[in-house]
C-alpha cells in the first residue's frame, strides 16, 4: 500500500502534463491528499488541455456570520467547512466529496464560462457534480466551488 501511495505522490510532484485521463485523476487525488494532509496549496495539481494547469489552494474557512453566510472563506478549507456546516457532512464525507471533484475536473464537460473584470470562471459538470474554477491574473485555475444536483 505504501508503494502505491509513493507512486501517486511521485506522479503528483511531477510538472509534466499527464497524457492519460486516468493519470490526471491519479495526480489530482494524490495532490488532494497532500493538501488535506499538509493544509498547504498544491500548484499544478491537475491539467486540462482546454484550460491548462489547475491549482488546489487550501485557503481559509473565513468568518461565519449569524445569517449563515461566510465572509472571506475560500479554497478547500472553505469547501470542507461549508459542507460540514450546511449539509451535515462528516469530515470524512467532505473529504470524499473533494476526491469526487477531482474526477469531475478530469472528466467534466464545460457547462459555461464567463469573465468578470479581473477574473474568469468556468463551470464543469460530470455525473451530477459541478465544479467552479476561477482564474485571476495568475496563469493557473483555482478550484473555487461545487454543486451537487439531486
Amino acid at each position: 500500500m505504501n508503494m502505491i501511495i509513493a507512486c501517486f505522490d511521485a506522479i503528483a510532484s511531477s510538472n509534466q502534463m499527464p497524457k492519460k485521463l486516468e493519470d490526471n485523476i491519479a495526480r489530482g487525488r494524490a495532490a488532494m491528499r497532500t493538501v488535506l494532509k499538509t493544509r498547504q496549496d498544491f500548484q499544478h495539481a491537475m491539467y486540462r488541455h482546454d484550460l491548462g494547469w489547475i491549482d488546489f489552494v487550501w485557503g481559509d474557512v473565513g468568518i461565519v456570520r449569524p445569517n449563515g453566510k461566510t465572509k472571506g472563506g475560500k479554497g478547500i478549507a472553505h469547501i470542507i467547512e461549508a459542507r460540514m456546516r450546511k449539509d451535515a457532512y462528516s469530515k470524512m464525507g467532505a473529504h470524499a466529496l473533494l476526491y469526487r471533484l477531482v474526477t469531475t475536473i478530469a472528466r467534466g464537460k464545460v457547462l459555461r464560462s464567463f469573465e468578470h473584470k479581473l477574473s474568469k470562471q468556468t463551470v464543469l459538470e460530470y455525473q451530477g457534480y459541478e465544479v467552479t474554477l476561477v482564474k485571476t491574473t495568475d496563469n493557473e485555475w483555482l478550484l473555487s466551488g461545487w454543486k451537487v444536483f439531486d
